[in-house]
């Protein structure tokens, strides 16, 4: 009984523990488009160590097997990238890991979920281990169109 007792409180930590994990990467975002060419930022922050960034995707489901953006070599990578988002989108500040998504002009076709993944690279004492990607976020953002005037 009591060995059943521990298992189970065992397995609730751990799930709960998992479930917090998840639900800190999740964000939900509300956008009202009172204004044209406003320009937002989807959070996105590396976490702290000292892995150099090979590579920062952005995408959407619904857009696949198009992008939203692609970073790689110290360079965006504008090839498979979705027409809509061209000329439209930056990462906000690499060198500090903050890979924030900065969204111009943004309009109601830019509601979506929005998933932020990172790869970097990985040393192992004096070797240096094949690149692994980490989904960092996944973004909820809900676009309203605001009050149009009289």
């Amino acid at each position: 009984m009591c060995v059943c007792v521990c298992v189970c409180v065992c397995v609730c930590v751990y799930i709960f523990y998992k479930l917090n994990r998840v639900n800190n990467k999740i964000k939900y975002i509300k956008y009202t488009e009172d204004k044209t060419g406003m320009t937002i930022a989807l959070p996105c922050q590396v976490p702290s160590n000292n892995n150099p960034i090979v590579a920062v995707e952005w995408s959407r489901r619904d857009l696949e097997p198009e992008y939203v953006l692609f970073y790689r070599d110290n360079k965006l990578v504008p090839d498979y990238q979705h027409p809509s988002f061209k000329n439209r989108v930056d990462l906000k500040d690499r060198q500090m890991k903050d890979v924030s998504l900065i969204l111009k002009d943004v309009t109601t076709d830019d509601a979506g979920a929005y998933e932020c993944h990172v790869v970097q690279r990985e040393s192992l004492g004096w070797e240096i281990a094949s690149p692994k990607s980490r989904h960092i976020s996944t973004i909820y953002l809900s676009v309203v169109p605001g009050r149009q005037p009289f």
